[in-house]
């Protein structure tokens, strides 16, 4: 559900049954967890007729904490991994389909294969989760400046992607793996790939 708000957009109850296919009863009654613990927060309320409908949106980012994480079935964990990179390509796509990433020049991507023993991995996983913290922190301050201007002007829509993962030794390289030709051509011979803001003169 809190995926749902953060993708798709502020929601009620009912909304959210429609788009996840479950029961009413059931959304509303999760609706109140999340509320219980501060994850949501009403934005409106809809008066259709006799009916309030209330709209909530989320307040806090999807995550899993080890404990919770460690507890997922295997098949869980590998849908919810499926869905964090195919939730990333999508933004992407839509980034470039709508010319959007090419209008800020300042934006960045990059892909990297890297080869490093079991404590440059570890180092690797700390600047992951260091970059996300700091991320949190930055949000923190957002909020914090737009309080005390009381500015309601929209917000940037921003896609921050961040990943770390092992590949099979017997990897193929990745300009054998990409079915798109002219992408297989630029990254041949490579093993990292960046977009980089323009230096000023």
């Amino acid at each position: 559900m809190l995926a749902s708000l953060k993708t798709d957009g502020d929601a009620s109850a009912m909304d959210l049954s429609r788009r996840l296919n479950c029961t009413k009863h059931n959304a509303a009654y999760h609706m109140k967890v999340l509320k219980k613990y501060d994850a949501v927060e009403l934005v409106r309320v809809e008066q259709r007729g006799s009916t309030a409908k209330r709209v909530y949106r989320a307040k806090v980012a999807v995550e899993f904490p080890t404990e919770i994480w460690d507890t997922l079935p295997p098949v869980v964990q590998g849908m919810v991994i499926a869905a964090v990179f195919m939730t990333s390509y999508a933004d992407a796509e839509v980034a470039l389909v709508d010319r959007v990433y090419e209008h800020r020049p300042e934006s960045h991507a990059s892909w990297s294969n890297l080869e490093v023993d079991e404590e440059g991995w570890r180092e690797i996983l700390k600047l992951t989760d260091g970059a996300l913290a700091a991320t949190k922190t930055v949000l923190e301050r957002v909020q914090a400046r737009r309080e005390a201007a009381g500015d309601d002007q929209p917000l940037l829509k921003v896609s921050l992607n961040m990943s770390a993962f092992i590949l099979p030794p017997d990897a193929r390289p990745a300009a054998e793996r990409v079915r798109v030709e002219d992408v297989a051509k630029r990254i041949e011979g490579k093993d990292s790939l960046k977009h980089s803001p323009p230096t000023s003169d």
